[in-house]
């Protein structure tokens, strides 16, 4: 898998946003491997090299904006592109809830799955008004004798 970062800036507001942009490949399954990722972040999935030429129709369980999560119901996510050219296309993904999140991919009207693999969406903690981050938690187990 390979992972592009690109932060992009509009100046009169001088609001930040971040896109990851993961490659696709044919037979890559990545159910081992965490991508943690921040609300607010959008994602690209982009064609990798193995899929140029074919038809392929991309799923994820990420609820659109404002409807409710449900593990078992996935949609089909639209290509958008510049060009006529594979290499141009890509599917966005606007990361709005924290969640763990499952894609995958398949081409050709195949319903084998070609490829998967999951997205983790960091919750938002807050103690007292300030942002807490995950890595400042600690849990502390504690067993009476």
């Amino acid at each position: 898998l390979s992972c592009l970062i690109t932060i992009f800036s509009s100046k009169p507001e001088m609001v930040e946003t971040t896109t990851r942009t993961f490659l696709l490949n044919d037979g890559e399954h990545l159910e081992s491997s965490v991508f943690k990722l921040k609300k607010g972040w959008w994602v690209e999935l982009r064609l990798g090299p193995t899929l140029f030429g074919r038809r392929v129709t991309v799923y994820t369980n990420l609820p659109e904006e404002g409807k409710p999560f449900s593990r078992k119901q996935y949609r089909a996510l639209t290509w958008s592109t510049s060009s006529s050219d594979d290499t141009a296309k890509y599917c966005r993904l606007h990361l709005t809830a924290p969640g763990s999140y499952h894609y995958y991919f398949h081409y050709d009207d195949s319903d084998t799955k070609r490829g998967s693999g999951y997205i983790l969406v960091e919750p938002t903690l807050s103690a007292g008004g300030e942002e807490v981050t995950l890595d400042c938690v600690q849990c502390v187990t504690y067993i009476a004798k």
